[in-house]
Order: C-alpha cells, then sequence, then structure tokens
C-alpha cells in the first residue's frame, strides 16, 4: 500500500475519534460546587435588657436612683435628667442604673460570647451652660467602660479602668452609640465613628453587669443648667460561632501535575485542605494548616479523573466542596482510547484496516 495513502489514512483515523468521542469529560481546571454544604449558623442573640421608655413611667423595677443632685424624669419617651451648675464646687452628678444583668463574655472556641450595648444619647435637650456632659458607663462593681459626649469642646470619648481612651469628632445630636464587649477586647461606636481596645476588661466569663446612665455639670453659675436625656437601650447576649473558611479557589496545573488550591477564614484561623480522590466526599489526603489566605500545592501523582477539595479550619470549621478535573497524560490516554474503542465499535471494519496499517508500518 502506498506510504501516502496510509499517512492520509492514519491522519483521517485519529480526527475521527475527536469528532464523535463521547462528551463529558471535563476540561481543564473546571470547577463545580457540590451540593454538600457545611455552613451554619453564626450567631445567636437573647435580650438581657431594655427600656425605650415609651410609657413615661419610671420603672424601679429596672433603674434605682444613684445619683441625686439634680432632677430625673421620664418624659417625652425617653429618660431626662437636669442640672444646675454648681457653683465652683466641683461637679454634680444625676443618673440612674440598671438591676443587675446576667451575661457571658468571652468562653472557649469555637463559640465567642459577647455583650451588646445600643442605645441614643440627647446630649443637650435645654440649657444655658456651655459645660457638662452625658455618659453611659457598664460596669460590674470594680471595671468599667465608658462612653461620654463632654459638651465642652463638643468631644465624645470612651474610657476604662484600665487607663484606655479615645476621643471622636463632635457632630449632630442626637447621638446613636453601640457598645460590643468580647473576651479578649472591645469595640465602640458612636455616630459611625468606630474604635476599637484589645484588652480584657471583664475577666470572668459569667458576669453581673448594671448599666448607668447619667450626667454631670460643673460651672460656677448656679443659675445656670443643663438638660440631656437617653432613649432605646438594648443589652443584648449575643453568641458567635466559628465561622468556616470560604470555598476553596483551585486550579489543576498541568505542567507540574498538581491542584493549586486557596482559602480564606474570616476568623483569620489556620486552614489545611482535603482531597477527595475519588469525588466521594471522603478526605484521603490532607495537608498541613497554614495560615489564610496561603496558596497550597498538591501533588496528583498522575492521578486522573474529577477530584473534591475541602478547606478546613484548625477549630473544625469546615467549607463547601468544591471539584476540579485534571486534565495530565493518562487522562488524554484514556480519552483517545475511548475513541478508538468507540470508533471500532460503530465501524468494526476499522479494526482490520488498522491492524493492516500496523502491519505495513
Amino acid at each position: 500500500m502506498n506510504k501516502k495513502i496510509i499517512g492520509i489514512f492514519v491522519c483521517i483515523l485519529f480526527s475521527i475519534p475527536i469528532l464523535i468521542c463521547v462528551s463529558g469529560i471535563a476540561l481543564e481546571g473546571e470547577m463545580k460546587i457540590t451540593a454538600v454544604s457545611n455552613m451554619l449558623e453564626t450567631s445567636y442573640d437573647d435580650i438581657l435588657f431594655s427600656d425605650d421608655f415609651n410609657d413615661n413611667q419610671k420603672d424601679y423595677n429596672k433603674w434605682m436612683e444613684i445619683y441625686s443632685s439634680g432632677i430625673w424624669e421620664e418624659t417625652n419617651s425617653r429618660a431626662e435628667f437636669q442640672l444646675t451648675e454648681s457653683g465652683g464646687t466641683g461637679a454634680r452628678s444625676e443618673g440612674i442604673q440598671s438591676t443587675g444583668i446576667q451575661a457571658m463574655i468571652g468562653g472557649d472556641e469555637p463559640w465567642e460570647k459577647k455583650v451588646e450595648i445600643t442605645w441614643i444619647m440627647h446630649p443637650t435637650i435645654d440649657s444655658t451652660s456651655t459645660e457638662g456632659k452625658a455618659a453611659m458607663k457598664v460596669t460590674d462593681g470594680r471595671n468599667y467602660i465608658m462612653v461620654e459626649y463632654d459638651r465642652t469642646g463638643g468631644v465624645a470619648r470612651y474610657n476604662d479602668n484600665l487607663g484606655n481612651s479615645g476621643e471622636f469628632i463632635g457632630g449632630d445630636e442626637p447621638w446613636e452609640n453601640k457598645l460590643e464587649i468580647l473576651g479578649d477586647k472591645y469595640f465602640v461606636t458612636m455616630n459611625m465613628q468606630s474604635a476599637t481596645v484589645d484588652n480584657t476588661i471583664f475577666s470572668t466569663v459569667s458576669v453581673t453587669l448594671n448599666v448607668q446612665l447619667f450626667i454631670e455639670l460643673g460651672g460656677s453659675t448656679r443659675t445656670n443648667y443643663l438638660r440631656s436625656g437617653f432613649d432605646d437601650i438594648i443589652v443584648r447576649q449575643i453568641t458567635s460561632e466559628n465561622q468556616p473558611p470560604t470555598k476553596p479557589s483551585i486550579s489543576y496545573n498541568k505542567a507540574n501535575d498538581e491542584l493549586v488550591v486557596s482559602s480564606t477564614d474570616p476568623d483569620n484561623d489556620q486552614i489545611r485542605y482535603g482531597v477527595s480522590w475519588d469525588n466521594d466526599y471522603v478526605v484521603d489526603q490532607w495537608t498541613n494548616f497554614v495560615d489564610s489566605g496561603t496558596e497550597q500545592r498538591i501533588d496528583c501523582n498522575n492521578r486522573k479523573g474529577t477530584v473534591g477539595v475541602i478547606a478546613e479550619d484548625e477549630l473544625g470549621a469546615q467549607s463547601d466542596w468544591v471539584s476540579v478535573t485534571s486534565k495530565n497524560k493518562a487522562t488524554e490516554y484514556l480519552i483517545l482510547r475511548c475513541s478508538l474503542e468507540k470508533l471500532i465499535y460503530r465501524f468494526p471494519f476499522f479494526e482490520k484496516i488498522l491492524n493492516q496499517i500496523i502491519q505495513v508500518v
């Protein structure tokens, strides 16, 4: 047989399988998200204490007066306090304290318990004085965090018993505030301005807290006065669960026959990656733990087909599964073999022709 004809026939023979090969072989690096999800609820919320003051009645089951240099009223759907200047004899105070609030702060991973306090502050309802401040203080009787608005200079600030402090720029009233207390830090937000303090204020997990709302006023003119108010105070117990890593980003590096994976953890925990070589959601191989966001490379060792990958943080929280198909040399050989077998099955006479070609070549 003429070798030129043989060459043409061989080219045709190797072209036909490509056209008729069964579809469904995944392309290199193709990814899909499986139906299996490991995402869990991230927090649970319980209101421990609240008062919106809408009834305009003093509730002695919730509050007691602890400073009495002025006037305490519940009116205009809020708690209002009024003081006159002290006449140069030091600052006067007027305010109230809540009943004891049983709370949990901190705790062992993967659960983190925190206390969140939100309230609205009206530093200047009415005043003939340029001085004075309105403050919220949370304390266990010894330790405390205080958030206040100082009318002298229009400065909002926070401080605690450890000496941490900071200031925010003053602005229009009323002030919407939030204090979040965790085991090893707390966050302060006043009118969209925020700060973080990395210190443990309340060292025990179980703690009894009291919330104080009060105003202070010094000044030398006894006829000058300040009237301030507070509204919508809510104390919440929030239990936050350790969050799992994100779904891994995964690709197949054909040149090195390896998977390239990465994931990030919302809590910045370390991450390891599990590989299911059969894509059956059962981990066959784990990598070592690495920092969140660090790229990991996993040798495929000439394995073929679709594999699954999952990310797990150091506390055991897992991401969703992600799958990828490696198109290595073994897979390419499998595709060619599959194509030839199907061609011979559909056209049996090609087997005889192929045998003749092999004998001649």
